[in-house]
């Protein structure tokens, strides 16, 4: 029992080590979303709403502006290029700050009991639900039975796939 309740001890001295990894793993998620969301039409709909705006406008203003209706009915594209190119080196800004922060969490000396590919929030949670529900209690039990229920989500989502072709 001294095996497990040191386990305890180690896992309750790394939760706020953990809770700040989890917010960075989230940021980044949000960022990588962002980046690859269907949201990059968003540009496109809000700057082709402003130049059909202008153009109404304008048509009803002076039927001899016609050069300047042209440019502004160009105008979406040149709108649109550029503010995903700020969203996305926004959404790359946030990503790499989030992993700096990350790795420099993972390196925390308080989590010296946690092997390094199990630093991440998931792993975290499961190893010490499992220690806490008494269903592991070493480490080793907690790891072993942490890769064996991945493995079987694993196998069932290929099986799932497997059975729909």
């Amino acid at each position: 029992m001294e095996e497990r309740e040191a386990l305890l001890g180690n896992i309750s001295n790394s939760t706020e080590v953990m809770r700040a990894i989890q917010y960075w793993e989230m940021e980044f998620d949000l960022a990588q979303k962002k980046l690859t969301s269907a949201k990059k039409i968003g540009w496109f709909i809000l700057s082709f709403f402003v130049c059909t705006l202008l153009l109404v406008i304008l048509t009803t203003a002076s039927e001899s502006r016609n050069m300047m209706k042209l440019w502004i009915s160009l105008l979406p594209l040149p709108i649109y290029i550029i503010g995903r190119a700020m969203t996305i080196s926004k959404s790359k800004a946030k990503m790499k700050k989030a992993s700096a922060q990350m790795e420099l969490l993972r390196n925390e000396p308080v989590l010296f009991w946690l092997p390094p590919l199990y630093r991440h929030s998931v792993a975290y949670n499961c190893i010490a639900s499992y220690v806490v529900n008494m269903r592991a209690n070493t480490l080793q039990e907690a790891l072993n039975l942490y890769e064996m229920e991945r493995h079987q989500a694993r196998v069932e989502i290929y099986s799932m796939i497997g059975a729909n072709r």
